[in-house]
């Protein structure tokens, strides 16, 4: 950085916040020279310091006696929105990591032991993000929920690399099991022939595995795929592969079955899901993972929404689709309790949310991997009167035999 870039940064004062005096020390000996500093020796009086200093950066160590990193970070979001906030923390520390980030209370973190260099770095950003808030908030925000972002994906790529080896062997196992399962019925022939020897209790299991076996072993086995797919997509891209090896070419009947299927257990009690579309349809140009990655949050939003209404009936999902000359439209609607405009305008947007435990990325990437595939992502809706997503994709093929509707 020039040294006007440092006249400049240097105008915006950083807190560091440590219980450890050795470490504030420390930082106060690597950084006095460059920026304006001061330190407090806990979350407390950081507070008091707060209350009559005009700080722009806060870079706070995690694990504190009495009021921890993540608890100070809290305070100073709700009172101090404008300030610029950092967590310094340990590798075992990934929870309060991941939390600080997903509650927006930090735009950096920063893992022990920290290089000067890199810390010098990090907080030249944060000085010129605090100066460019106080010209321009929606900027400031930006580039905040931008560097989340990037943050998520250095913590993902690690996950990523720890999922592939057990995935891989999911997948293996369920395809053998699914073999086995479709072997079934012939195991059930030769067991009639032998019925006499076997209790009633023993019979009706035997007849439910014969039912239910197979069904769950391709559920398990197709499960395991879209699993495989994600993390091979998200690794190409860690890794700068920008294409998906997987084709672009996805049945929607298929992918919108098994989806149900998953959703099933997360609706409450009485609530039903059904496909009231035309079948079959056209297969449509995005990947089998992508689809089911898109419909999977739309169905799972539904259910969670059927949870959060207080009526007596237990609510319905209904997917439906409407076919042109050129596309194909997958539309999820519910007759849960709905958005108010407010909601439904922010959305499709990077990290809003309205549920507690929710990341607020879930419509974001059903927007994304929509229009990746060169189509279009339609959301509508009332407070009170549910929620309709209309996924429009590309249509790849026509469909020679009449269309009929099925309830599900």
């Amino acid at each position: 950085m020039t040294s006007a870039g440092r006249s400049h940064t240097s105008s915006v004062l950083v807190l560091y916040v440590d219980d450890d005096h050795s470490n504030r020390v420390v930082f106060e000996h690597s950084f006095r020279g460059q920026f304006s500093l001061i330190t407090a020796p806990s979350a407390e009086e950081a507070l008091a310091l707060l209350e009559e200093r005009d700080v722009g950066v806060l870079v706070t160590d995690q694990r504190m006696p009495g009021m921890s990193g993540n608890e100070l970070l809290e305070e100073v979001k709700q009172r101090w929105p404008e300030i610029v906030r950092v967590v310094i923390t340990a590798y075992s520390d990934l929870d309060a990591i991941l939390k600080a980030i997903n509650d927006g209370l930090v735009a950096r973190y920063v893992v022990k032991p920290w290089d000067r260099e890199e810390l010098t770095g990090l907080l030249e950003w944060a000085c010129e993000v605090h100066l460019l808030g106080r010209r321009d908030q929606a900027v400031k925000a930006h580039l905040l929920n931008t560097e989340r972002l990037a943050v998520v994906g250095s913590l993902t790529a690690g996950a990523l690399h720890d999922l592939s080896t057990p995935l891989s062997s999911l997948l293996t196992n369920s395809e053998v099991l699914r073999r086995y399962a479709h072997a079934v019925p012939a195991i059930a022939e030769l067991a009639k022939a032998h019925a006499y020897t076997l209790v009633k209790s023993e019979r009706q299991r035997l007849q439910e595995l014969v039912r239910d076996l197979p069904l769950l072993a391709d559920d398990m086995f197709e499960t395991a795929e879209v699993a495989v797919g994600i993390v091979r997509q998200m690794a190409g891209l860690v890794a700068g592969r920008s294409g998906s090896e997987e084709q672009a070419v996805a049945d929607p009947v298929v992918i919108t079955r098994h989806v149900m299927s998953l959703c099933r257990r997360e609706l409450p009690k009485g609530a039903r899901v059904a496909y009231v579309g035309p079948q079959p349809l056209p297969h449509v140009r995005i990947t089998p993972t992508d689809l089911t990655r898109v419909l999977l949050n739309l169905l799972m939003n539904a259910a969670q929404a059927l949870r959060r209404t207080d009526r007596v009936a237990p609510g319905t999902i209904e997917v439906d689709a409407v076919m042109t000359a050129t596309s194909v439209s997958i539309v999820v609607s519910d007759d849960g309790p709905g958005m108010s405009p407010d909601v439904l305008d922010k959305a499709t947007k990077e990290f809003f949310t309205t549920r507690v435990d929710g990341s607020g990325l879930g419509l974001t990437q059903c927007r994304r991997l929509t229009e990746r595939a060169g189509g279009t992502l339609k959301l509508e809706s009332r407070q009170g009167q549910g929620v309709r997503v209309t996924v429009m994709l590309p249509r790849l093929d026509v469909v020679k035999e009449p269309a009929t509707r099925d309830a599900g």
